[in-house]
């Protein structure tokens, strides 16, 4: 499944404008094979930073509850799905129910153990819920810009354990767009009337917000060097996961696509041997029709010789008669 996944990148690489010397396919392969084998690591990774939240939230709760508070909060969380149930019950019981990946960084270092927990873990649960939902037929330039800003999230993410300073929100630094109110709209150059990505995330407008929001926070009057480089790997890293998440719903669609052409396949058989069956029966039937008109044509044939013959003898008695009567 792993090497269907790396030569569909290739194939899909060999429809972008290839150099002039010859393609080397072991370069081919070797280069998608990596961008498959990092974009894989780096999304375990991230369920892995959503994990270990959730099992500090597990142990701090475990220490800081009784039994029958913490009975539904033990167990590891669904990767799949995204559901990690201390992680999401601390949001439900925190005077702040959920949490909102503009919060400041420099606010949370200083707050209790339950609001780091939860901005740790809810700052992996937004980066692992951005990824489950990129756009994966927009891996290339076309979805640049909503990747950046899960790079931004995913470095702010690290920020947070290190208590490092990010880009504030009233800087611009807005990451999750479809949040932002018409107030905040207030702080960027381009005029909105109302937030262009609740309706479309994905519309030309919402790209230029999105654009913008980028450029914000990657301002370097506001980011420092450190911090551009991290988001910079981490952008090459979000692009890895596009591939890689790409190639498994190739990988999907291929073998849906082959479900189907086999199952049209043993429908073209079956319709096959149907038509053969009733043409068998078809060329039985004018078989039999054949042998009744042979047997037909030989009756009438025996039949014409029948009324010949008696003709014959009545042109034989008609001439006696007239013997008689002539007499």
């Amino acid at each position: 499944m792993i090497k269907l996944g790396i030569l569909i990148l290739m194939l899909r690489n060999l429809h972008s404008p290839l150099p002039a010397e010859t393609v080397d396919y072991r370069t081919w392969y070797a280069s998608a094979k990596n961008t498959f084998n990092r974009g894989k690591s780096t999304y375990e990774a991230i369920l892995k930073e959503v994990q270990e939240r959730e099992d500090e939230c597990i142990i701090r709760h475990q220490r800081d509850s009784s039994p029958s508070q913490i009975s539904n909060s033990t167990g590891h969380g669904d990767t799949e799905t995204g559901s990690f149930t201390c992680l999401n019950q601390l949001q439900q019981t925190d005077s702040k129910s959920t949490y909102d990946i503009d919060d400041d960084v420099a606010e949370i270092s200083n707050a209790s153990w339950q609001q780091r927990v939860l901005a740790e873990g809810g700052c992996w649960q937004y980066v692992l819920k951005q990824v489950n939902a990129l756009d994966i037929d927009k891996c290339d330039v076309k979805g640049e810009v909503s990747r950046s800003l899960i790079a931004l999230a995913k470095t702010k993410c690290h920020f947070i354990r290190s208590g490092r300073a990010f880009p504030l929100a009233h800087h611009g630094c807005l990451l999750n767009p479809t949040a932002i109110d018409e107030k905040k709209l207030g702080i960027f150059t381009e005029k909105y009337e109302t937030n262009p990505c609740r309706e479309n995330y994905y519309n030309n407008e919402c790209e230029k917000l999105k654009a913008e929001i980028v450029a914000q926070c990657t301002n370097p009057l506001i980011m420092s060097e450190s911090a551009f480089q991290m988001y910079h790997a981490d952008l090459n890293h979000i692009d890895d996961i596009c591939f890689y998440l790409q190639s498994g719903e190739w990988n999907r669609r291929t073998e849906v696509n082959i479900n189907r052409l086999g199952e049209a396949a043993i429908k073209l058989i079956n319709s096959q041997q149907i038509i053969e069956s009733f043409l068998k029966k078809v060329q039985k039937s004018q078989d039999e029709n054949i042998q009744k008109a042979n047997k037909l044509t030989t009756w009438m044939d025996s039949l014409r010789d029948d009324v010949h013959d008696v003709f014959n003898i009545l042109e034989i008695i008609t001439s006696y008669q007239r013997k008689i009567f002539g007499m």
